[in-house]
């Protein structure tokens, strides 16, 4: 065997190493049995082979040296005081050079037997440690592989008592929503139960709360606006006299100049530059054609209805009351007298 082969194989083992090592990890999927099986071998297969290659290598050092020492004998070998040539020259010279070359082989091959039962036993004792160390690798990789299970198996049991728990959760919720509706439902009907025990059944279906009021009064308030002019670009007419007592203004619709009087300026509502745009827009769905030029406007009265609720009253006013009580006034005075008859104050908006 080469020492090629040998390498080859290391590299192998190697590679078996890591692989059992991913698998572990959860890196790579495999049966960790098998790679270390596979392992096993391969380490097995390289212990012989190294025992092999030493064996091989002593002995061929073995040979060189008899050799050479046999040359070397046979050169300058003496016994007794005789060397080969002389020793050669009766069979009793050769009997006697028999035994004693039988005597030095012999001596020899004590000797090379002695070295190799040293490599044998050097060889086995790598092989034991060898063995040992995989052993202690088995067992290291079945403890890994059993702390793997047991940690998948634990987080699979907490992830069913999450699910569990979630499950539960939502089921609770809706229970509370449920008990939730009820009690507002509940709450609902004893706030009709104490009105009808106040005023009386029959009455009760006319009672008008403080925010149904309210409602009603925002919404006549923004009729009111609706029904003023929109305008934008307000100012002062310079060349009027005397000063300060005319108007010009642009016509939110239509981008028209009007000018009118201070005292008519309550027919107005001023609005912005932007949203004179959205005016012009819905105005121009409506007219075909828009003529530009100076708009004169007299003073014309504003109707705004009258405010009136479900019943004979207007926020404790009767209606005809409510009607002449306005009657006349500007706009802002409408406005004030309303406020006043809805909420008992007026309140006053900053210019």
């Amino acid at each position: 065997m080469s020492v090629a082969e040998i390498e080859l194989l290391k590299q192998q083992k190697k590679e078996i190493e890591d692989n059992i090592v991913a698998v572990n990890n959860g890196v790579k999927v495999g049966n960790p049995m098998e790679l270390l099986n596979e392992l096993n071998a391969v380490s097995n297969k390289i212990s012989d082979l190294e025992y092999q290659a030493q064996i091989e290598a002593q002995h061929v050092a073995l040979v060189e040296e008899t050799k050479a020492e046999t040359a070397y004998l046979l050169d300058t070998l003496e016994i007794g005081s005789l060397s080969i040539s002389q020793l050669s020259a009766s069979a009793e010279a050769y009997d006697i050079l028999r035994q004693g070359l039988q005597m030095f082989i012999d001596e020899k091959d004590a000797k090379m037997l002695e070295q190799l039962k040293l490599v044998k036993e050097e060889a086995a004792k790598a092989i034991a440690e060898l063995r040992s160390t995989n052993a202690e690798l088995v067992a290291s990789i079945e403890e890994r592989e059993e702390l793997v299970v047991s940690l998948r198996s634990a987080l699979a049991n907490e992830k069913d008592a999450v699910e569990d728990l979630e499950s539960k959760r939502a089921a609770q919720q809706i229970i509370i929503d449920e008990q939730q509706a009820e009690i507002d439902r509940l709450n609902s009907r004893v706030t009709d139960l104490q009105t009808e025990a106040a005023i009386g059944a029959r009455d009760a279906v006319k009672v008008i709360t403080s925010d149904d009021l309210k409602a009603k009064a925002d919404a006549y308030k923004q009729a009111i606006q609706d029904s003023l002019i929109p305008i934008y670009d307000l100012h002062w007419d310079e060349d009027a006299k005397p000063a300060q007592s005319v108007y010009i203004a642009k016509l939110a619709k239509n981008d028209e100049t009007v000018r009118f009087p201070w005292t008519q300026k309550s027919k107005y509502r001023e609005v912005t530059a932007e949203q004179a745009n959205t005016f012009r827009a819905e105005a121009a769905q409506q007219v075909d054609t828009i003529s530009d030029g100076v708009l004169e406007v007299e003073e014309q009265p504003v109707t705004v209805p009258a405010f009136q609720s479900e019943d004979s009253t207007t926020g404790g006013l009767d209606q005809s009351d409510a009607g002449s009580e306005v009657a006349g006034k500007t706009v802002e005075e409408r406005l004030q007298a309303l406020e006043l008859a809805v909420f008992g104050k007026v309140e006053v908006e900053a210019a």
